[in-house]
């Protein structure tokens, strides 16, 4: 038995609190020691900073441990003396998070499990995903994959327009394919998307030169140009590519492979998008068969899968079943992401959304604020997300009767969204909608008739007229 006393900021003693059996790792070497009196000591100073919890790690070494990633630190050698008894654990050296006890003194003690990497399969299957995902030629691929996938755009996109500009200047055409995706992605999540769209098509046409047309890397930016048509509420479009990449990559993939569950995965939220929801919920059920099997359940991407089936869930009617999928979105998530990730936001925006279809508008409020304050910090200005909430946020104010306030914002969601889609988006029709339902209670019914109507015809171009939306949109028309 091990302990160590440390100062931890609320917020990360509250994160821990949300992640029971889940994993822990610190970045950096850990000084432990075998005195629980001695750490007690050190921990208790804690409590002078009003803004940090007083932390006691009690750390269980099981005796079957197949490596030792410890040494005790002779007296003579330590640091703090003979009385300490050091123990020092090398870097990144893994934990499972067990109970937490409230201790004397507004103390905490949170006990730790050594974990065995050769023992444990999920964790086996964890590092081994994330090593496979964050693989680069350089030191600096690998860190602008790891910048990208904890939401530092900035720094990321940094890297990848030096990385581009060093592969022009050396004649290293080969290079440049996979850094266009990895800046495109970048992108594709933090806005604008047609930069997006250019990058994929810049890296496709360099592929196209050396690579056959059933390629599985090819299938790959077929993928990502899918997405982006889905993003700018190019359904049809999305979906022809979808099934061309899922035609490729079903010769060349095994039927467990995560790839294929994100393809599924994809297909299901379109059919969601175009009202299919039978349709939706049986490609959703797919991707989640292969994810299982592919992926720890605790997985950032199995999170993505959950909060899907959620919103279609939601958008038939079952408020239950949704909040559940949300409710285990979200738990995964809290314990796998940085806490101001742009994912998590989204999480946050889908949960405020769903209370305020159970018509609870103070909880969707606070959802909505949570989600934006994220947001706000991550995303561009112009990025279709932060319009998403400043909508729903609208419809709230709407709700509560404050219709000048929902007006402004409605406004300003759309000029978000005028500026990131094109002209015949869904959701532009949707701000139109919504506008038209504000003016009509504000009594300026030629404005309200003047928004229905943009709304009908954007709507059908882009969901066609049998789509529950348009008939919506219709019978406001009708009524005004």
């Amino acid at each position: 038995m091990a302990y160590r006393d440390q100062g931890m900021a609320d917020a990360e003693f509250k994160k821990i609190e949300r992640c029971p059996g889940g994993l822990i790792s610190f970045n950096n070497f850990l000084s432990t020691s075998l005195d629980k009196v001695v750490s007690m000591h050190f921990a208790r100073e804690a409590l002078s900073n009003p803004k940090a919890v007083g932390i006691l790690f009690k750390m269980t070494i099981g005796p079957t441990a197949s490596s030792a990633p410890f040494a005790k630190i002779p007296s003579q050698e330590s640091c703090f003396g003979e009385s300490e008894k050091e123990v020092l654990f090398s870097m990144h050296t893994v934990f499972r998070l067990g109970g937490i006890e409230k201790m004397e003194d507004g103390l905490w003690q949170v006990n730790l499990t050594l974990v065995d990497n050769a023992a444990d399969p999920k964790l086996q299957q964890l590092t081994a995903y994330m090593r496979q995902q964050v693989t680069g030629s350089t030191g600096w691929h690998q860190l602008a994959k790891v910048l990208l996938k904890t939401g530092n755009y900035r720094d990321a996109e940094e890297i990848y327009q030096t990385l581009i500009e060093q592969a022009k200047s050396n004649n290293a055409e080969k290079d440049l394919p996979h850094l266009y995706s990895q800046l495109a992605c970048l992108k594709n999540r933090k806005g604008p998307y047609h930069e997006a769209l250019e990058l994929y098509q810049k890296s496709l046409d360099i592929r196209r030169k050396s690579l056959p047309e059933n390629h599985p890397e090819l299938a790959t930016t077929y993928n990502n140009i899918r997405l982006l048509h889905d993003k700018m509420g190019e359904y049809s479009k999305a979906l022809d590519f979808y099934q061309k990449d899922l035609d490729i990559s079903l010769k060349f993939l095994s039927p467990t492979h995560p790839d294929l569950a994100a393809i599924y995965s994809n297909i299901g939220s379109v059919h969601d998008k175009i009202g299919k929801y039978s349709k939706a919920l049986e490609f959703h059920e797919k991707c989640f068969k292969v994810s299982l099997k592919s992926l720890s359940p605790t997985h950032p991407n199995v999170a993505g899968f959950h909060s899907n089936i959620g919103m279609v869930f939601e958008n038939i009617g079952e408020f239950s079943k949704a909040h559940q999928s949300y409710t285990k979105s979200l738990e995964i998530y809290r314990g796998s992401l940085f806490e101001n990730h742009p994912t998590l936001a989204y999480t946050y925006n889908r949960v405020g959304e769903l209370h305020e279809s159970m018509e609870e508008p103070e909880k969707a409020l606070e959802y909505y604020d949570k989600g934006l304050k994220i947001q706000e910090k991550c995303l561009s200005f112009s990025h279709p997300n932060l319009a998403t909430t400043i909508y729903n946020m609208g419809s709230i104010k709407t709700t509560e009767g404050e219709c000048q306030k929902a007006l402004d914002l409605h406004n300003r969601g759309l000029k978000i969204r005028e500026k990131s889609f094109l002209a015949n988006h869904p959701d532009i029709a949707r701000s139109y909608h919504a506008m038209a339902s504000v003016q009509e209670k504000m009594g300026e019914h030629s404005k309200a008739l003047s928004c229905a109507e943009q709304a009908i015809q954007i709507s059908e171009n882009s969901l066609g007229d049998e789509h529950p939306h348009v008939q919506l949109y219709r019978n406001t028309l009708n009524r005004l």
